[in-house]
């Protein structure tokens, strides 16, 4: 059987085959080592470096035919 957090590993191996920095990766997945949350109020992640993780993730969603949950689609104001 896959592992619990199989769909993490998944995530963070394709926005790495994409081209996403490996520090805004770590950053979004909750990964980063003495540095503020990534997506967090004193985030050090750019506004355009979170457009295009939230890109990258629309575009595998929409390759996989799944629709966004509200509020978590680069269409809307991160």
């Amino acid at each position: 059987p896959l592992p619990l957090n199989w769909h993490r590993h998944w995530l963070r191996s394709n926005l790495t085959e994409r081209g996403q920095p490996h520090d805004y990766i770590d950053q979004f997945m909750g990964h980063e080592n003495d540095q503020p949350p990534g997506l967090g109020r004193y985030s050090n992640l750019t506004y355009g470096g979170r457009q295009s993780l939230a890109a990258c993730i629309d575009s595998m969603l929409a390759e996989l035919d799944i629709t966004a949950i509200g509020g978590l689609s680069c269409n809307q104001n991160l």
